[in-house]
């Protein structure tokens, strides 16, 4: 008997413009701080990020670290060339990362969720995420890569800053409503 999909992953990337377009990967941030990510068509059905899926050998952890970085560890077998690499994501609100109207991205403010992009083994940069200072469902951001990488990898970043945002975006949204909600309560 087929297994049954206990529940969904909290995004699903697409590399095309609707749901019949490739599957890039998917990421669930259920537990605390720490999100699961996997790339790939298998994303979409990953049904628990347990580690007990059949899939665990393919699960890129990105864990936050404080409140403004993360660690993101792609295990060797979701991406066999890197070998266990690990990846620092930093909160960062430098001019010469691209934040505040430098170059070509003159939108991106210091008040928003920007992080620059380093390789743990090398302290090599590989580039920075900048968050649109309008982000909504279609407009998240823009990932800015500074070093030559595969584009497994590339994938890998891009699903990470997108599960970023996207842990933004709803911790933006439960903030509000928790605002309305207390403003509510002194209403009465």
């Amino acid at each position: 008997m087929e297994k049954l999909l206990k529940r969904l992953p909290d995004l699903v990337v697409y590399r095309g413009s609707n749901e019949q377009s490739e599957i890039l990967g998917g990421a669930t941030s259920r537990r605390g701080k720490d999100s699961k990510l996997l790339l790939g068509a298998d994303a979409s059905e990953w049904a628990n990020y347990q580690e007990d899926s059949l899939l665990k050998d393919g699960i890129i952890e990105l864990t936050q670290d404080g409140r403004s970085e993360y660690l993101m560890y792609v295990p060797a077998s979701a991406h066999p060339s890197q070998a266990g690499r690990q990846v620092k994501w930093e909160r960062t609100k430098k001019p010469g990362h691209g934040v505040r109207g430098l170059g070509k991205y003159p939108l991106c403010s210091k008040t928003m969720y920007n992080y620059l992009i380093t390789d743990q083994t090398d302290d090599k940069v590989l580039g920075v995420y900048l968050q649109h200072p309008k982000m909504k469902f279609t407009k998240r951001g823009r990932l800015v890569l500074r070093a030559d990488v595969d584009q497994q990898m590339k994938d890998c970043l891009l699903l990470a800053g997108l599960t970023i945002a996207e842990k933004a975006r709803r911790k933006a949204a439960a903030a509000g409503s928790q605002a309305g909600a207390m403003a509510g309560a002194g209403a009465y």
